[in-house]
């Protein structure tokens, strides 16, 4: 389940620090999408790289990490030389699986042109839900593609999140920007939870690990919350 989405960008900086947002709790996934004009870019302590970072060949980067909410107000990417521009968007997620959150993620250029396409990913477990980040290294809006839902439309980030019932390959993803740009995109997956709820039963207490389809995706019944 996405609980929330954040930007924010940075004109000229050596560092950059992202705030938890007010809706995250300890636990929670959190994902990173960051368009960097400059390589060599960290993301937080312990933070995982959730692929290579993404050449758009014009001198700037996609950085894709995820890492768990540990409570901290907030958290550093730093790591190229000199201030350059930065843009950012943090996802917060809850309901993944906590040992091994992302089952599968890849990335591309898309040169000069007004589609935004992620590459194909195969995924091993069922009812992952797939999440599309983007950049553009010019002004532009995305149309998203079919199936899936925009969760972000800030230039030059981009996000999007599809539910897949079945595990196996996804094939592309592509929206569609208004303007003609040279693009990234990655395409990731997340695994979902197999924590379980108590259920009463004729025996007592017994745990079941129940879930409910919703357009962020499936979600574990407890934690459920009012407009998935």
């Amino acid at each position: 389940m996405i609980v929330s989405v954040s930007n924010g960008a940075i004109g000229q900086a050596g560092s950059i620090s992202i705030p938890r947002p007010r809706e995250a709790r300890s636990g929670d996934l959190l994902i990173a999408s960051c368009y960097v004009e400059a390589t060599g870019a960290r993301g937080p302590a312990g933070a995982t790289e959730v692929v290579p970072p993404v050449d758009d060949t014009e001198g700037d980067w996609q950085y894709v990490w995820s890492w768990p909410d540990d409570g901290a107000s907030s958290w550093t990417i730093a790591g190229w030389t000199g201030s350059v521009y930065v843009d950012w968007q943090l996802l917060v997620v809850r309901g993944a699986d906590p040992a091994r959150p992302i089952n599968a993620a890849a990335g591309q250029v898309n040169i000069a042109t007004r589609s935004m396409t992620a590459p194909s990913i195969t995924t091993t477990v069922d009812s992952c839900l797939l999440l599309m980040l983007g950049t553009t290294n010019g002004p532009a809006t995305a149309t998203p593609p079919a199936g899936m839902v925009e969760l972000s439309d800030d230039a030059p980030c981009w996000a999007g999140s599809e539910p897949q019932a079945s595990a196996g390959p996804t094939g592309t993803r592509t929206a569609t920007l208004s303007q003609a740009w040279t693009n990234t995109a990655v395409l990731l997956a997340l695994a979902p939870s197999a924590a379980p709820v108590q259920v009463m039963t004729a025996g007592g207490l017994v745990d079941h690990t129940l879930h409910v389809m919703t357009a962020n995706g499936l979600v574990d019944l407890a934690d459920l919350t009012i407009g998935d």
